[in-house]
């Protein structure tokens, strides 16, 4: 693993960063006794600064680690596609839910950059065209 830095910090947004998703839930499972928060993923396949594997690498480890859980209810995963509509770009979400409960949602916006997606335009790093990832939260 390299040590904090502004060039891993890039490194890691430009080529992902490569992580075992079983020896991460292992460690943290030996370490914490509770469940890792919900987690929202949003990300551009326009993206020109954080590379796609990360959101996908973040993906994997959450369900890992939720798969692992000791004494947890089954992980139910839900896979759709939206349609572009005349306020909000096309998309992917995969959500991961237990217990009804979303856990783990993460959205693929087609042709989204490097911004928040449904944000407000005036605002550096915000796309004003959703899908509105405060909703999503």
């Amino acid at each position: 693993m390299m040590p904090p830095s502004a060039a891993a910090a890039i490194s890691a947004m430009e080529k992902g960063v490569r992580v075992d998703p079983e020896a991460l839930a292992d460690s943290y499972w030996n370490t914490h006794e509770v469940s890792p928060p919900p987690l929202i993923i949003v990300h551009g396949n326009a993206d020109e600064t954080v590379t796609e594997r990360n959101a996908t690498g973040l993906v994997n480890v959450w369900e890992k680690l939720l798969e692992t859980a000791p004494q947890a209810g089954q992980l139910a995963r839900e896979e759709r596609d939206f349609d572009s509509t005349e306020s909000a770009r096309a998309y992917s979400q995969i959500d991961l839910q237990r217990e009804g409960r979303i856990v783990v949602r993460s959205l693929r916006v087609h042709g989204l950059a490097h911004a928040w997606s449904g944000g407000d335009a005036e605002i550096q790093f915000n796309d004003a065209k959703g899908p509105d990832a405060s909703v999503a939260i």
